[in-house]
């Protein structure tokens, strides 16, 4: 009977090893790409924002026309009335003069003519109503009749006075709420192009975020290139301040980043446009390419932003993704990476705590621990009560969850110990 019992507890042991065995195999040699190295598919597309009849008209015009020179489209938020007050009643749909001055308007007629522009509205005047999650917001706050009003004063001034249909709406400080979203579509807008946030209620939108800084845009090139992604999406986005030539300084929100010349953004497009597998692109273009601007795309990217490693780094540098930040990834690759990095993080805790609990077991079964196995549980009670509290004030981080799992998994070995 003995024998048996030995038998099968010597069985349950070698399963056990080997499962252990192979979940160390897959957490070590587990890939950190999507796909096997092949052709890049990385597309940008450059959005600049604030466009106004006060921005800088010399860095715009060198710079849209740096642009156009090399083949890259701008999506251009333009704001339609700096300054003005909105209409003093929300039933108002008065149309109004767009606001641009008779020079920047033009400006921007030839170049959407020659299709080196396309036209977003951006915003109304720009004005901060509320503060939505600690950032001003022009939109979040407001009832749907005004928000709906402000947005069709400005779509049709723009519609009227550049002779371009306009469908894609940038709103100011890339916040808004979900009356905006209902108020889109009833002012016949198709795109919102915000940050990479999911949002209620844009199922039948398009959603094209904001992804990186033109500071940073090289890269985020560079590592979506390395690291073969699959289809990769980066929306640049920019600002006058974001130049040293606008003579403005950059904003305290954008943590006092340095700005760009004007020639090393032309320098670094240059660059992009000679790697093979990077295109700069037209929204229009790609809308009509058929290419993924769905909400459930940036939703994948927003929950593998949001994956417990992410938040936490909870794996070596060596286990953890490359990461992600300034690009949108293809729905699939977001999904196959969020679960691979959580595959990953309870794959290692399996291990380490697995590898506690076998050493624990093993040395009380010896005679010396076997006699402190009740002192050994106090202490590691806690220990393992201060990580935890020390964790959920300051965050569960890689060396902490560690300790953390390891005491869990010595502490069950105590219990479990054979006398």
């Amino acid at each position: 009977m003995g024998i048996v019992g030995q038998h099968r507890g010597t069985g349950r042991g070698v399963g056990a090893r080997r499962v252990m065995m192979v979940v160390i195999l897959w957490v070590c040699a587990a890939p950190s790409i999507v796909a096997a190295k092949g052709q890049s598919d990385v597309r940008v597309l450059l959005r600049y924002d604030d466009y106004t009849r006060d921005s800088p008209a010399v860095l715009e015009q060198r710079g849209l026309t740096g642009l156009e020179s090399l083949g890259a489209p701008v999506l251009v938020g333009v704001l339609p009335f700096p300054g003005q007050p909105y209409p003093a009643s929300t039933a108002d749909a008065s149309p109004l003069p767009l606001d641009l001055g008779p020079e920047k308007q033009a400006q921007l007629a030839t170049m959407q003519a020659r299709g080196s522009v396309e036209i977003a509205l951006h915003g109304f005047n720009h004005q901060t109503n509320f503060t939505a999650d600690g950032r001003p917001s022009e939109f979040a706050g407001l009832g749907l009749d005004r928000q709906r009003q402000l947005l069709v004063l400005g779509r049709t001034a723009l519609e009227s006075a550049l002779a371009a249909p306009v469908r894609v709406f940038i709103p100011p400080f890339n916040t808004f709420d979900v009356t905006t979203i209902r108020a889109v579509k009833e002012a016949g807008l198709t795109v919102v192009s915000a940050g990479v946030t999911a949002a209620e209620g844009t199922d039948s939108l398009a959603l094209v975020p904001g992804t990186v800084y033109p500071q940073k845009m090289r890269g985020v090139i560079e590592r979506a290139l390395r690291h073969d992604y699959g289809p990769v999406l980066l929306v640049v986005v920019m600002h006058p301040y974001d130049f040293a030539e606008s003579g403005v300084a950059m904003p305290a929100f954008r943590g006092h980043r340095s700005q760009m010349e004007v020639d090393a953004l032309l320098e670094d497009v240059r660059w992009a446009r000679a790697q093979p597998g990077v295109k700069f692109v037209s929204l229009s273009g790609e809308l009509a390419g058929g290419a993924d601007l769905s909400p459930a795309r940036v939703a994948a990217n927003v929950a593998l932003r949001q994956t417990i490693n992410a938040v936490n780094r909870l794996l070596p540098p060596a286990l953890a993704q490359p990461p992600v930040d300034g690009m949108l990834l293809s729905t699939e690759a977001a999904r196959m990476l969020r679960w691979k990095s959580l595959g990953r993080v309870f794959g290692l805790a399996l291990v380490t705590a697995g590898t506690a609990f076998v050493f624990s077991r093993w040395l009380n079964s010896q005679g010396v621990l076997r006699r402190t196995r009740r002192l050994q549980r106090a202490l590691l009670a806690a220990l393992l009560a201060a990580v935890v509290i020390m964790g959920a004030v300051n965050g569960f981080y890689f060396l902490k969850a560690l300790l953390l799992v390891s005491g869990m998994g010595w502490l069950f070995g105590t219990r479990q110990a054979t006398a």
